[in-house]
């Protein structure tokens, strides 16, 4: 925990001490599988700007109860990025094992630690 101080004049010893516990996290991998057109895009650029939307996305102190495959496939998609089809996105707990949904229990907050990329 940590230790916050209110400093104040109406406190006896000048100031009263607050304990925040910050949120653990709930660590997730995604995979996505898509086949992209180079005539209309880099693949690298493609994969990088997939790669920073989904982290910036998943990086707020936020609580979600659940990550959910259409949430990641939303957000892929709202980027509009020429000449690619995302065929496939999947979910993967810190054990490896793919789920259709991640679940967070309310005392934490989801947390993406890699996104991986298959072309077709």
């Amino acid at each position: 925990s940590i230790e916050v101080r209110y400093n104040s004049e109406v406190f006896t010893n000048g100031y009263q001490s607050y304990y925040l516990t910050p949120f653990g996290v709930s660590e997730f991998k995604v995979d996505v599988i898509l086949r992209t057109n180079g005539e209309y895009a880099n693949e690298y650029d493609i994969h990088k700007a997939i790669r920073e939307a989904l982290i910036n996305h998943y990086v707020a102190e936020v609580h979600k109860d659940y990550v959910k495959e259409e949430d990641i496939y939303n957000i892929i998609t709202s980027l509009n990025l020429a000449g690619t089809n995302i065929l496939a996105v999947n979910l993967r707990d810190m054990n490896n094992v793919q789920k259709e949904f991640i679940t967070v229990p309310t005392y934490k907050v989801p947390k993406l630690v890699s996104v991986t990329f298959q072309e077709v």
